[in-house]
């Protein structure tokens, strides 16, 4: 009789671990459908899903050195420094977003984090992102961003191109010279409509 009764249990157990599954895969399959590539010009707000979170990529700045608050450093490079907005109306499904640059076939890292934080519902936040770039192959340069969680149900990945190969930003590049770029706090702020 004894078997009899682990048996029942492992039946339970089993039963259970089944209905989490299907009420895990239930509620994966009422999430958004998968986005492949979105694009997004200087200022243009991009929605990435069908809670309404978006992003905009904001104040584009150039420089020939960067700070981190303690010290600048320079090299023959460029740095860039791109203010990052996301907004978050209703439901907070994202949580953050990873960014890199890339030239060409070249990635590189952001300096800093270089993650940007989904606020909560009702709310926006600002922040900036500093990457060093090749100012040689400044046209070629575009900031890709992508959902960074454990586990992904959907691929939001949006391509900026901060406009560098257009006249203003060559006029951005040309007054690069000696400027130093530093990157500032995030702020958090209330959407109003």
């Amino acid at each position: 009789m004894r078997t009899g009764r682990r048996v029942s249990l492992l039946g339970l157990v089993v039963v259970l671990a089944a209905l989490l599954a299907a009420g895990w895969i239930t509620q994966w399959t009422k999430q958004d459908p998968p986005v492949e590539q979105l694009t997004a010009r200087p200022d243009q707000e991009v929605v990435i899903n069908a809670d309404g979170q978006s992003v905009r990529f904001m104040e584009l700045t150039v420089g020939q050195l960067y700070s981190d608050g303690r010290r600048a450093q320079a090299t023959r490079a460029r740095y860039l420094l791109v203010t990052v907005r996301l907004t978050t109306p209703r439901q907070r499904s994202m949580i953050s977003f990873d960014c890199e640059a890339q030239q060409g076939g070249d990635k590189y890292r952001p300096i800093g984090l270089g993650r940007t934080n989904f606020p909560e519902p009702g709310q926006r936040t600002s922040s900036a992102i500093a990457f060093e770039f090749d100012p040689d192959r400044a046209a070629e340069l575009r900031i890709v961003c992508k959902e960074s969680t454990t586990i992904i149900f959907r691929d939001s990945t949006v391509t900026f191109d901060p406009g560098l190969g257009r006249e203003s930003g060559r006029a951005l590049l040309r007054a690069s010279s000696g400027r130093v770029v530093e990157e500032v706090d995030a702020t958090t702020e209330p959407i109003r409509p």
